[in-house]
């Protein structure tokens, strides 16, 4: 603890000290990295396939434009990763992984105003799939990590770039292959990752949220089965009208919402900052007066309604061969999201008492992984809080709970600290698109998270 304490006060005597002589030319940066972000949305890593060959030589030249060798590995040859070290001084033993997924979800053009994969400019912002999720905060890491370089500052820690595949499927051959065939990569100081990010109109005060844990992701698929025959004599047993009444139970009674030790801390440094009845409430919902009344108006909003219950979305639905014929089996597909503290096989437990029928078989497809909620007194945190406080003033800067899931988890399971951090402040309109259609990232919003990133690796 001592030793973390002296590492933290090292760090904000650092954070006074003077910037660098020559100022660094932000618009200029921000172009050339607008540009380069719009080439790396060009190169199409859908996941399926998720093939990461391009994604990762084109890394792998940014690094190298940098001064950064790096080197390529996998568990298959079109999942390649990337790994490139920029050296330390040597004095701590461990490095700080900047952690970046190759892999982007499909994206049906049809549905986008611009072509998911062209890069476009429009309105001061760039189009594609992947500029929120991940490639927006890939390049503003990589442009850091040039421009520290540049400035001649070697920090203390090694600094990692690792960039992986198959985050968007669970990551089999991806970093959950690191953590079985290479650990030692997993072995860090600390982990910078995707998760948190700023939303202007999301309270009364716009907030920049740093992810210090996540929801359990839990994927179950809902099978019935039953007698087939002609459409002509319909069947009351029949396995697509079970599954469907199976379904409706499951989605009109959600579980009931409760307030997480991480919830609360967020809506309650959000509410110091808010005045007014909204932040009155806010900074107190632990008291079950103001939960009971304030419950309601959480659960309106899609955002503080995931943070304060375990969630279940309806997301496949499979049956059928014939028009003119029963089948004889139905499946579905639900993402169920887990508070950090619920225990996952009551949670099944639970969701088989409510669909109360014997014939519905539940299949886990994915199971999730409890982690620990990172520590807030690490010297990447202090210093990610202070270049988020320094480039957006005024600003709420709160730890919280990112609600999908992130590869931070394979971290966190070996009790190494990591967080989610977009450094980016948008309204909910824009961080909305994100696996949604017409996913953009305005170019100065670019600009702002570099010079986070910048100055957060700056300080260490």
């Amino acid at each position: 603890m001592m030793r973390r304490l002296a590492a933290v006060a090292l760090l904000i005597c650092t954070y006074a000290a003077p910037a660098l002589a020559a100022p660094l030319d932000w618009d200029k940066i921000t172009a050339a990295a607008a540009d380069r972000l719009s080439g790396y949305i060009r190169i199409d890593s859908t996941n399926p396939p998720g093939d990461t060959v391009r994604t990762a030589a084109f890394l792998g030249t940014e690094l190298r434009i940098a001064g950064i060798e790096s080197e390529t590995f996998g568990a298959t040859p079109t999942k390649p990763f990337l790994i490139g070290r920029l050296k330390g001084t040597g004095g701590l033993p461990k490095p700080i992984v900047l952690l970046s997924h190759m892999d982007v979800v499909p994206a049906d053009a049809a549905r986008w105003t611009l072509p998911p994969f062209a890069g476009d400019f429009r309105d001061g912002m760039v189009y594609g799939r992947g500029a929120l999720d991940m490639k927006g905060l890939t390049i503003a890491m990589t442009t850091a990590l040039r421009l520290l370089v540049e400035s001649g500052k070697t920090p203390r820690h090694d600094i990692v770039f690792l960039a992986v595949p198959d985050e968007e499927v669970g990551g089999t051959q991806g970093t959950a292959w690191l953590a079985q065939h290479r650990p030692d990569v997993l072995d860090a100081d600390a982990v910078w990752d995707e998760g948190g990010i700023g939303i202007t109109d999301l309270f009364a005060a716009p907030a920049l949220f740093i992810s210090v844990t996540e929801k359990q992701v839990l994927w179950l698929k809902l099978i019935a089965e039953g007698p087939s025959g002609h459409a002509s004599r319909p069947l009351h047993d029949a396995a697509p009208r079970r599954l469907i009444e199976a379904l409706n139970r499951v989605v009109d009674n959600p579980p009931a919402p409760r307030l997480t030790p991480v919830a609360r801390d967020v809506f309650r440094n959000v509410g110091a900052h808010i005045g007014g009845l909204e932040g009155f409430a806010m900074r107190r919902l632990s008291n079950p007066v103001v939960w009971l009344f304030a419950d309601g108006l959480l659960q309106q909003e899609p955002w503080s309604a995931a943070m304060t219950r375990d969630t279940i979305a309806l997301t496949m639905l499979d049956a059928g061969y014939k028009p003119n014929v029963i089948p004889e089996r139905a499946e579905a597909v639900i993402d169920c999201r887990l508070l950090p503290d619920t225990q996952p096989q009551a949670f099944i437990d639970q969701l088989t008492k409510r669909i109360n029928d014997a014939g519905i078989h539940i299949e886990v497809l994915q199971e999730p992984e409890t982690t620990p909620a990172s520590p807030l007194d690490t010297p990447l945190f202090v210093a990610m809080q202070h270049a988020a406080q320094q480039v957006y003033p005024g600003v709420v800067v709160a730890p919280s709970m990112t609600l999908g899931g992130t590869d931070s988890r394979f971290f966190r399971q070996r009790g190494v600290p990591a967080y989610g951090f977009f450094p980016v402040l948008l309204p909910k309109e824009i961080t909305a698109t994100v696996h949604g259609s017409d996913e953009r990232l305005p170019v100065a919003a670019l600009g702002q998270a570099i010079r986070v990133v910048y100055e957060a690796l700056r300080q260490l």
